[in-house]
């Protein structure tokens, strides 16, 4: 099943506590590639990942995805293809806020 994440008009962001934030270089990459972000590393459930506009970025089947916080940016792409993207933090003491600008 592929499930994809469009966002044309609006940016979406779900966040928690204090992270840092990687962003994705380019116009396309792949979340499990180093060389895909910044930061030059492959976020986790401590950062805040940016998929900038007009960028695309695909999680393919190599385990799950997770971050702390996602913000796709107006016209950006998020793809998830049969994977899973865990966003949040495992403490139960954690807020967790998700809105769309």
């Amino acid at each position: 099943m592929k499930v994809s994440w469009a966002i044309a008009s609006a940016a979406w962001a779900c966040s928690v506590g204090y992270a840092d934030t990687l962003t994705l270089l380019g116009t396309s990459g792949e979340w499990h590639d180093l060389k895909a972000w910044d930061a030059g590393r492959v976020p986790t459930q401590l950062d805040d990942v940016v998929i900038p506009a007009g960028a695309v970025c695909t999680v393919e089947p190599l385990g799950l995805a997770t971050a702390r916080a996602v913000h796709v940016e107006a016209t950006g792409e998020l793809i998830l293809n049969q994977e899973t993207l865990v966003l949040g933090s495992d403490d139960p003491d954690v807020d967790v806020d998700c809105w769309i600008d």
